[in-house]
């Protein structure tokens, strides 16, 4: 059985490698086309309490979330780069860590 599906990939490997080339196509559309939206709460109904307390905190406060980053093994001058990097992220507004504060070598 194994014997005769490889002999068939073989005969046919042009067929098939085109196949794969051709199939590249509308995958690179889609990747090209498909937007990222990380703001899970863009996608709940208004009737919703947590969409209810982040309009809230929105009004209030000006920011509407906040998330949290708990990385493990990390040094701290690894941990300080990381920081560094989110603080480059379109729509992070404040990244604080002890470096926000003090020195690494505190």
């Amino acid at each position: 059985m194994i014997d005769k599906l490889s002999r068939f990939i073989v005969k046919m490997r042009i067929p098939i490698i085109i196949l794969a080339i051709v199939s590249l196509i509308p995958s690179a559309f889609g990747y090209f086309n498909t937007n990222i939206n990380y703001d899970m709460l863009t996608y709940l109904p208004d009737s919703l309490e947590t969409i209810k307390g982040q309009d809230i905190l929105l009004d209030e406060f000006g920011k509407g979330a906040f998330s949290l980053v708990v990385v493990e093994g990390y040094s701290e001058k690894d941990a300080a780069n990381l920081k560094d990097k989110i603080e480059k992220v379109d729509g992070v507004a404040d990244c604080i860590w002890y470096t926000s504060a003090a020195d690494l070598s505190v």
